[in-house]
């Protein structure tokens, strides 16, 4: 079952949010594999981030394979991020 990923952390600008995606990219496939959607968009004066996962497995393989060293690496805590299933998507 497809799932979401939400992080909306307390400080993410577009600066930083650019450096954690270069890497990311620079260390894989970009959409990553089983990445259906990323978007990151405004919410407020800060950043966030909101991304589709074929499955909790694939999400979480990209996470403590790619994402989070990299985060680490940058000292970023990007908080606890909010994870939903997806009961319906729409592509237009």
């Amino acid at each position: 079952m497809p799932v979401g990923i939400y992080f909306s952390p307390p400080s993410l600008d577009e600066a930083t949010y650019n450096s954690i995606r270069e890497k990311v990219e620079a260390n894989g496939p970009w959409p990553a594999v089983g990445m259906l959607h990323h978007s990151c968009f405004t919410e407020g004066p800060k950043l966030a981030v909101y991304e589709i996962w074929e499955s909790q497995e694939a999400m979480d393989k990209f996470g403590q394979e790619r994402l989070m060293p990299v985060m680490k690496e940058l000292n970023f805590d990007a908080g606890e991020p909010a994870i939903v299933s997806i009961i319906n998507m729409l592509q237009a």
